[in-house]
């Protein structure tokens, strides 16, 4: 039930949203970067509405710090 609530509502707001900021992007690159955004959020949020756990990124932010600045937190 929650999958379907959220198709409903991602629709909604995709075809409204797409019909005013078709008008506004101009570059292609704006359009690409816009729609992979809709897309990972989509998926993220169907994942979520499925019960999948998804892990928290912040391991590796942490590590990634590290590596490049040496802190320790």
């Amino acid at each position: 039930m929650i999958t379907a609530i959220v198709l409903l509502l991602y629709f909604v707001a995709f075809s409204v949203d797409s019909l005013t900021m078709r008008k506004q992007m101009k570059l292609i690159r704006e359009k690409v970067v816009y729609y992979a955004l809709m897309l990972i959020s989509f998926a993220l949020l169907i994942t979520n509405s499925c019960y999948v756990s998804i892990p928290s990124p912040a391991q590796g932010i942490i590590k990634v710090l590290d590596a490049l600045f040496h802190i320790n937190p």
